[in-house]
């Protein structure tokens, strides 16, 4: 039998949120100028409908860039423009001191958003 949810609103809200969001309200209230971000893992996604109902697994607020077409938090950036700059050729003839004073350049000039993120999966 399907199971049906009555005109109770906090009935509805319960099976809505499924968990307590309290940490996201916070966060919100703390940082009502920040974005919200939701990212959804791979795991997130059944196949048995077009949407679905996931659960949060991580939410915080971060300091994010956009590198390639991957949004990055500021320590993920870091390495792997490290990783990219050591392969780049017009690196490769650079001093130890050259290379991190251009990297050091590189991340000084990145611009970096603050923002509630989700991680569902």
């Amino acid at each position: 039998m399907i199971k049906t949810i009555s005109k109770d609103v906090t009935e509805l809200m319960d099976f809505m949120t499924k968990k307590d969001c309290k940490e996201l309200k916070e966060l919100i209230i703390l940082h009502p100028e920040a974005p919200l971000l939701i990212f959804a893992g791979e795991e997130a996604y059944g196949g048995e409908y077009a949407y679905e109902s996931v659960d949060g697994s991580d939410i915080s607020v971060k300091e994010l860039t956009i590198y390639g077409d991957q949004w990055l938090d500021r320590s993920d950036y870091e390495e792997i423009l490290w990783e990219d700059m050591s392969d780049d050729e017009q690196c490769e003839n650079l001093s130890d001191d050259e290379f991190k004073e251009e990297f050091d350049k590189i991340v000084a000039e990145t611009a970096f958003v603050k923002a509630i993120v989700v991680y569902v999966g």
